[in-house]
């Protein structure tokens, strides 16, 4: 605005200026600023360093957003690369002198997660099977001779496991991503034999006449005037067998093998009578 004044003297004048200037706003401070649309926690304007946790698996940086304090600011936005990189925001004042950036890190969380969802013996799952439970007994068919393989269903992806050979089993190692550990043991034991029966009863070194495994009671019949039973001898079918022999000492006793089957439940007795021939004089 310009204000001429002349005097009545017409020769000389006076101008006087106002020049008006918009104050310019200093505030550098954002009003927010939002990951995957969600304000960051604990934030505040006045504070420009933040530490941001993604979830686990995390692998691509996050939507980064953010709210003005004044639609005159100029925000510049530099996203990183990487979620190894640190995001800024720098926020320019309507008066272009005032600045301030933002520095948003990342930190991906790790998965603690150390139980497996099941393990597999043979191809089949462990009955009864608890990611909690950390000891299990496997019993294998009698007869067995190798060991089944081993098998497990990782609780998650971010998982490490190892599977050590041991004399009574298999020990499975479990370590989650970020360090927690635990381990499975499993055992096995092969099922005890349920054979309770002989091989042979020999009589006098010879085979019983007619023996048969399953046939327990037997009779020999010895020459007139014998006084005493003929020597009884058994054969095992099984090594693990156990056998109470109770020998006949005169012809009117009954010789007894009580046979003991590997796993102690099944029971078979064997009794060997004796008949002298009478005279027919």
């Amino acid at each position: 605005v310009v204000l001429k004044v002349v005097p009545q003297r017409t020769g000389l004048y006076y101008e006087y200026i106002v020049r008006f200037e918009k104050v310019m706003s200093k505030n550098a401070t954002l009003k927010s600023i939002e990951v995957d649309g969600a304000v960051i926690e604990g934030f505040s304007p006045d504070k420009f360093t933040y530490l941001v946790n993604l979830p686990v698996g995390t692998e691509e940086v996050p939507y980064i957003s953010f709210s003005k304090s004044e639609e005159a600011q100029t925000v510049h936005y530099f996203e990183p690369a990487t979620i190894k990189d640190v995001a800024t925001i720098k926020v320019v004042a309507q008066d272009a002198t005032y600045s301030n950036t933002y520095y948003l890190a990342f930190n991906r969380l790790l998965s603690s997660v150390d139980t497996l969802k099941t393990i597999f013996v043979g191809g089949v799952p462990v009955e009864g099977f608890d990611a909690n439970k950390l000891e299990y007994i496997i019993t294998l068919p009698y007869g067995t001779t190798e060991l089944p393989l081993i098998e497990y269903e990782v609780g998650d992806a971010y998982q490490t496991v190892d599977v050590i050979n041991d004399n009574l089993g298999r020990i499975i190692v479990v370590t989650a991503e970020d360090g927690t550990r635990r381990t499975y043991m499993v055992k096995f034991e092969i099922e005890k034999s349920s054979n309770s029966f002989l091989k042979a009863i020999n009589n006098n070194g010879v085979l019983l006449e007619n023996f048969d495994p399953e046939v327990f009671d037997y009779e020999i019949v010895l020459p007139y005037g014998t006084m005493t039973p003929s020597i009884l001898t058994y054969e095992l079918a099984e090594a693990s067998q156990m056998v109470n022999y109770q020998p006949a000492i005169n012809v009117t006793d009954t010789a007894l093998f009580e046979v003991i089957a590997e796993n102690g439940v099944n029971k078979s007795v064997y009794r060997v009578t004796f008949k002298t021939i009478k005279s027919d004089n």
